[in-house]
This record gives structure tokens, sequence and C-alpha cells, in this order.
């Protein structure tokens, strides 16, 4: 990373000068803030591995705003379960593949709230308002595991090739809420980046 010490020097009234002394730690100090703040609380979560097909295998992901889920159908019959945490308010999931896709959302012990097939051509897409709290993300191929059912029943193992996907999330966080203190942190080291300034200018 570059770093630019800067100074600028301003008259405001004819016999006296104000002068701004910016040093570089301040700049890479407040850079490096912004940087992180955009980064941890929005991102892409790729799957790990093969993510489970049932309750207690349902892949986590992780901490932090959740705007898209990578993926990949392997084997045979294979469902993928994300644990998502939906922050009250409107929740939607809208899926893009190159096979034929089914969404699916469980609360966080499996009971079934939602399911779609082909809401735009083959693409799924599923949505609605609830409140705040864990709960499960499914996708799988048409027709393994077609219609609302409980999250460890109804599945086959018909194979329908390996195909990649991308779910685009709203209104979606990782398994964990991100902790107040992270935010907190972010706060702090800006408000102290903008008393060093201050204290630079006198």
């Amino acid at each position: 990373m570059a770093y630019i010490l800067l100074r600028i020097t301003i008259r405001y009234s004819p016999a006296t000068y104000f002068t701004v002394n910016t040093m570089k730690f301040k700049i890479a100090l407040l850079t490096a803030a912004l940087v992180f703040s955009t980064s941890a609380f929005a991102q892409n979560y790729a799957e790990v591995g093969d993510a489970g097909q049932s309750i207690a295998t349902a892949q986590d992901t992780g901490s932090g705003s959740v705007t898209s889920i990578t993926g990949l159908f392997s084997g045979s019959g294979d469902v993928d379960f994300f644990n998502i945490y939906i922050s009250g308010g409107i929740f939607s999931a809208t899926v893009s593949s190159s096979t034929d896709p089914m969404l699916f959302l469980w609360d966080s012990a499996g009971n079934p709230l939602l399911f779609n097939d082909d809401y735009f051509g083959l693409q799924s897409h599923i949505g609605g308002s609830f409140a705040d709290g864990d709960y499960i993300l499914g996708i799988s191929q048409y027709a393994n595991g077609y219609g609302l059912h409980f999250a460890d029943s109804g599945w086959s193992s018909d194979f329908h090739g390996t195909n990649s996907y991308t779910i685009s999330l709203e209104n979606t966080s990782g398994t964990s809420v991100p902790e107040g203190g992270s935010t907190l942190a972010l706060l702090g080291l800006a408000l102290c980046g903008f008393s060093w300034m201050r204290r630079g200018n006198k």
C-alpha cells in the first residue's frame, strides 16, 4: 500500500495561516478501517467441500451479511443444506444454475416453511417475512425432494449430473449474528483516527 504525507496550507486571514498535517499512518488507519468494514459485513459464501443434507450436517455460513452462496451439485442425489440467520423482515433467495434447481427453507428444527421450483423459467425463488432467527436453506435438483416436507426426509438418490449454482440472498446473515463489539471496534478505530487528525491540526 502506498502512503502519502500530505501537507495542506490554508490562508484564512491576512496574517495567519492554518496548517493541516496528515501523517501517513492516519491515512493507512482510516483506509484499513474502511476496507475491513466493507469486507466484514458483505460477503459471498462458497460451499466448503460438500455441504450436508440433514439438520445435523447443514453447513454453517460464518458471520456477517451473506449476499450469496455458491456451490456445486456433485454425486448421486446431492442436496445441500446451509445454516443461515434471517435478520427479521423480508427474506428472499433466488438461484441461478445451468440445471433445474429447487429451493427450500426450514426452521432450525427442520419444519418446512417454503419451497419453489421453476419461478423464473427453470430457476427458483423463495421469499417472505420472517422473525429474527436461525433457519436452514436447502437446494436440490428437480425432482429430488419435490414439495414441502420435513428436512430429514423425502430425498432420493437420483443422479442429475455435476452442476454449479449461485443463490442470491436478501436480509440474510451467516449462522452467527455479527457481534456488536466488531461494529463498535470499527467505529472506535475511525474516531481515534479523526481525533489524531484534529490534534495534528492544532
